[in-house]
């Protein structure tokens, strides 16, 4: 758990991100991942970011400062295929400038939903952390939704699907797994996210 975590502000333009010379961890992932959950959990705050049952609802970038110390950012996700496809292109846009030109971005989370295969938007992602040098730790969620020895073998697959696709094993970033419901996980993750702060 990280203590102390407060909504700051909710950007939808370049100039309205904020200008503190703090360091951010950007959280990414598909819709419905579950990067509005997991920032409720960290906080051990219910409803401090916005968990929907519909896909597609966070479409701006949302800080949440932790304890004047650097920030959580909570990005659109990606990849819901109700949403317009000019609507897809400016959160990409958004999204893209964001994660290649900001400064202060100091690491990356990108959630992966253990029950789904690793798609080209995900390795799109991973493609632009490998050009920026931003460190990356790769969290599967919801994995209280498979069994013990599907969790081992589809963690043996993503590390293989996103090494082969990043050009081997040596660039693979750090892959947790999290359990939103059995709070597990966390801890490795909290770990992280301090180091990068």
């Amino acid at each position: 758990m990280i203590h102390g975590i407060d909504y700051f502000s909710t950007v939808v333009r370049r100039e309205d991100l904020p200008r503190l010379s703090l360091p951010e961890v950007a959280i990414v992932g598909r819709s419905n991942c579950g990067k509005s959950t997991l920032i409720n959990i960290l906080s051990s705050r219910r409803r401090l970011a916005y968990a929907s049952k519909t896909p597609g609802c966070t479409r701006t970038l949302n800080f949440f400062l932790v304890r004047e110390r650097g920030f959580l950012v909570d990005l659109p996700g990606y990849g819901f295929s109700s949403v317009s496809r000019s609507e897809k292109s400016l959160w990409v846009g958004f999204i893209e400038d964001y994660l290649l030109t900001r400064c202060n971005l100091s690491g990356t989370i990108l959630i992966l939903d253990i029950r789904r295969e690793v798609t080209a938007l995900d390795q799109q992602f991973l493609s632009w952390f490998k050009q920026t040098g931003v460190p990356v730790y790769i969290v599967l969620s919801k994995v209280d939704k498979i069994s013990a020895a599907q969790r081992k073998s589809t963690l043996h697959r993503v590390k293989d699907n996103i090494a082969n696709n990043l050009g081997g094993m040596n660039l693979l970033p750090a892959i947790g797994m999290v359990s939103s419901l059995h709070k597990t996980g966390l801890e490795s993750l909290t770990d992280v996210i301090t180091s990068w702060f």
